[in-house]
């Protein structure tokens, strides 16, 4: 039937028993020997030299065969989870050991890149570079599990603490490593010393073999994993979870696309008000107040997030003066400065938006600009990589940029008089 809605649902599948285990625990209790009791060949993404004294041990005990690549380099790191996607049948496992080098890499690298920006050695990290860090962290940790071969990461360990200052007090113990990291892998363990030896304590198991705080005794590959791997050898599900950027990509050009489309609502509009499209346009400002419904600089939650307006500050007789975000990207400006409003008037600001021409019964006709993409000195909005995909970089066409110039032209002719 026409209209008819397309079910987004499918049977479920079991995936194929590969092992995705996040391992952490304190220095020396094993962690690298026992990521080495994978099967093998191994691919071992080396960040501190933990493999320099195994190569002599390959064949004995458990340890299988592994390659080497010794490298605290992100984008090292990311070209080697490339190839292994591009060539399955090279190794059976890959191992990181240990992931925290990795994140404490990026922070650094951005920290130095702030701190010349700033010209300040010791600038401190700002929000959009945490942004930046964790698009990157997360990215790379997606790519991991989707990977066809069992996947080991390691991480050192931290002492979790709740209070402040003389108040804190020890919870617990978990990895070093960017907050979320746990959520992406099937099995978490900590490696501790235990009475009979090396211990592996279950924080964590999808695959329903061990119970949570359970623990498993002179831990291996084999001993951890080899009963879930065989009730699983007739699967052959993949798995394919989608990467935040991806996501982000798709909702970019559909969620804050899809703001334009409410210009028409009558919740966005005054009664009798008509728009016309025009163009999308870049404008180069500061936030000013302004007296219309959508420029007064006030918040007001909507449906789908918050709205927020101003009047452009533009100093070149460029009047395109009313602006206004809506929506997630509203939220994301005002989260970014604190819900505070009085932090946004008079900031240096960019926009990229769709500019309508506003016609009101018994006024004259002025220009509103719906913004897509904002730029200040401390965010980018949408990110630049989502950005891309709603066009945000796209050049008007000839008769855009005809239109939009008469606009302005009215439009200051207008405010002159």
């Amino acid at each position: 039937m026409p209209g008819e809605a397309i079910n987004p649902f499918k049977p479920a599948e079991q995936v194929a028993p590969k092992v995705k285990c996040l391992l952490y625990g304190a220095p020396g209790v094993g962690k690298t020997y026992l990521a080495l009791t994978a099967p093998g060949p191994v691919a071992v993404i080396d960040t501190e030299g933990g493999t320099a004294f195994y190569a002599k041990r390959i064949g004995t005990g458990k340890l299988s065969s592994f390659e080497v690549l010794t490298t605290k380099t992100f984008s090292q790191v990311e070209q080697a989870i490339a190839y292994i996607r591009a060539n399955p049948d090279k190794y059976k496992t890959v191992v990181i050991d240990p992931v925290t080098v990795l994140y404490e890499t990026l922070q650094e690298a951005a920290q130095m890149k702030r701190a010349g920006r700033r010209n300040d050695p010791d600038a401190d990290l700002e929000m959009l570079d945490w942004q930046r860090i964790k698009r990157s962290y997360k990215r790379l940790m997606t790519d991991l599990v989707n990977l066809p071969v069992h996947v080991i990461v390691t991480a050192r360990e931290k002492e979790l603490t709740e209070g402040r200052g003389d108040q804190q007090r020890h919870i617990g113990w978990g990895p070093d490593a960017e907050k979320s990291t746990g959520y992406y892998f099937d099995t978490v363990l900590r490696l501790v010393n235990g009475k009979d030896g090396r211990e592996a304590v279950v924080d964590k198991d999808r695959t329903g073999t061990h119970g949570l705080s359970q623990r498993i005794a002179n831990a291996t590959f084999d001993r951890l994993f080899a009963k879930a791997i065989r009730a699983g050898k007739d699967d052959t599900g993949e798995r394919e979870l989608q990467s935040d950027e991806e996501a982000a990509r798709t909702d970019a050009a559909t969620t804050f696309a899809d703001q334009r489309e409410k210009l028409s609502d009558a919740a966005d509009k005054a009664e009798g008000e008509t728009l016309r499209p025009i163009g999308e346009i870049t404008r180069e400002g500061a936030i000013g107040k302004g007296d219309g419904l959508h420029s007064r600089l006030e918040v007001r939650q909507t449906p789908n997030g918050h709205h927020v307006g101003w009047r452009m500050e533009l100093g070149d007789n460029k009047a395109i003066p009313q602006v206004y975000a809506d929506g997630p990207l509203a939220t994301a400006l005002l989260m970014a400065y604190g819900m505070d409003t009085e932090r946004l008037f008079g900031l240096p600001i960019t926009v990229t938006g769709d500019l309508y021409e506003v016609h009101f019964p018994g006024r004259r006709m002025y220009h509103r600009l719906h913004v897509t993409r904002i730029t200040t000195p401390d965010i980018i909005l949408p990110a630049p990589a989502e950005a891309a995909s709603v066009g945000m970089f796209d050049e008007p066409d000839e008769a855009e940029k005809a239109a939009i110039l008469a606009a302005e032209r009215a439009e200051a002719e207008g405010t002159a008089a």
